[in-house]
């Protein structure tokens, strides 16, 4: 788990944008300013924030519980007779973090790589390959073959997303 800080100035117009992409146990704390405006609200699309307003320079925390792409809004109107609205948004993409297969030693059987990867057919050693159909090419599964000769014991700890 990552803990990102973002800050923004608030724009008028289109805003100010922010890009942070994370992984789904991530946060990311957002801290908006702009000193036109007193408070801002604070909108969210496939993520939560630990408040829904928030006064200029104050920050507030986003948490992910899907994948996908999200998008945090947060805008306000200035004072006086012609008032503006300032926005500045934080979007990125969310990805499913990496599970570890809990097998570190001893007997391996492929029923259980089967389960441990969500498949109900039957598994060829080439599935089993970093980059192949099962096992994905991420830095946890950086010692895993990609070509040649595989074992069974290759699979101890192999990591999915």
């Amino acid at each position: 788990m990552t803990t990102y800080n973002q800050s923004a100035t608030a724009t008028t117009g289109a805003g100010s944008s922010t890009t942070q992409n994370v992984i789904d146990n991530d946060t990311v704390v957002f801290t908006v300013t702009n000193s036109n405006v007193s408070s801002f609200t604070i909108s969210v699309s496939n993520c939560t924030s630990n408040k829904t307003s928030m006064s200029s320079g104050q920050n507030c925390t986003i948490s992910f519980s899907g994948t996908g792409t999200y998008t945090v809004t947060v805008g306000g109107f200035s004072g006086g007779k012609e008032p503006e609205y300032y926005v500045a948004t934080l979007t990125g993409s969310v990805t499913a973090s990496a599970t570890q297969y809990t097998v570190t030693s001893g007997v391996i059987s492929l029923g259980g790589v089967r389960t441990f990867f969500g498949d109900s057919g039957s598994i060829a050693l080439g599935d089993l390959y970093k980059g192949g159909s099962l096992v994905p090419n991420i830095t946890q599964n950086s010692g895993h073959p990609t070509s040649g000769e595989i074992g069974m014991d290759d699979l101890y700890g192999v990591w999915k997303n």
